[in-house]
């Protein structure tokens, strides 16, 4: 009976406390969204849309705009609207180590206009090494710690000193499914679903960003600040309920596509309300002129991994 007044006079409490406050909203000014991280592995596709006051929940799409890619030689390809936004042309594929320039052309605004390009440095991967073990966990409310099976991944590459390196690392593997019968648990794998993987680490080069706080552990975005020397590497682990394959996902951002995924994170997590933590809000990072949004670029390597192996390539 004490425990139920207790809860009663705290929300009455917490209730009390409630008070409206009208705030003075800036005057939305509607700009052109363009949004496109491209790599070679894909043709070019930019999403068009228009901007829209954080109140307002619907996307604004524009079918209507001419939008054109030119290269740095001067070669102009001109992208055709496929529906929903999009705008691409199927045999117009970025290449590594050419800059880019996006010109988007909405009726009724300025022309929209950026510059982005995919590295043409390689980072060299020499080594990956996965370890099978177990991280513990304390489940909210249950008063212990959960002992979770995880692979703990090494990855050894090559970088080049002179140049500035922008990266990150996520790992799909099989959708798993788990059932509970006689006080034993199964897991069983659907190989027609992917899911990512939940990723933590510890290491100094990737704890530099400052994402810890942000719990978002399906990328882990890194760069070469802290290696002082050709040869480094980057430890992380991942949940791994079964004994089969998956596949790491190694990037290389340009700065651009770096710095937007990065504010992305804070940004999602930040937009979320919560009792005992408030935020200010995270603007989005965007290199597009005369409007919002991202263009940049990026390459990627992916890698077929097997628990407790050790690959050198």
């Amino acid at each position: 009976m004490k425990k139920l007044l207790y809860i009663i006079a705290s929300l009455f409490l917490f209730s009390a406390c409630e008070k409206i406050i009208e705030i003075d909203l800036p005057k939305h000014e509607v700009k052109p969204v363009i949004n496109c991280l491209f790599s070679p592995r894909r043709p070019f596709k930019i999403h068009v849309s228009l901007s829209a006051p954080p109140t307002d929940t619907a996307t604004y799409l524009v079918e209507n705009a001419r939008v054109i890619i030119t290269e740095d030689n001067g070669r102009a390809t001109v992208l055709k609207s496929i529906g929903k936004g999009y705008y691409s042309k199927e045999s117009f594929l970025p290449k590594t180590g050419v800059k880019y320039k996006l010109k988007v052309s909405v009726p009724g605004f300025e022309a929209v206009t950026a510059i982005g390009s995919v590295s043409e440095n390689k980072i060299e991967i020499t080594k990956i090494e996965s370890k099978s073990g177990n991280k513990t966990q304390t489940e909210v409310g249950m008063g212990e710690d959960a002992i979770i099976p995880v692979q703990f991944l090494t990855i050894d590459f090559l970088q080049n000193l002179q140049t500035a390196d922008y990266m990150g690392v996520t790992v799909i593997q099989n959708a798993t499914t788990y059932s509970i019968i006689n006080d034993s648990t199964f897991f069983t794998e659907d190989k027609t679903r992917f899911n990512f993987g939940f990723l933590e680490s510890n290491d100094p080069s990737i704890k530099n960003e400052g994402l810890d706080s942000y719990y978002e552990f399906y990328i882990l975005l890194f760069r070469d600040l802290l290696f002082n020397q050709s040869a480094a590497s980057v430890k992380f682990n991942v949940e791994k309920k079964t004994d089969s394959e998956f596949w790491i996902r190694f990037f290389q951002f340009s700065p651009e596509a770096f710095n937007y995924l990065k504010s992305w994170i804070i940004h999602y997590y930040t937009q979320d309300y919560d009792f005992w933590e408030v935020y200010e809000p995270q603007q989005l990072y965007s290199n597009i002129e005369n409007g919002y949004g991202i263009f940049a670029g990026y390459s990627e390597q992916i890698f077929k991994i097997y628990p407790d192996s050790t690959i050198t390539y």
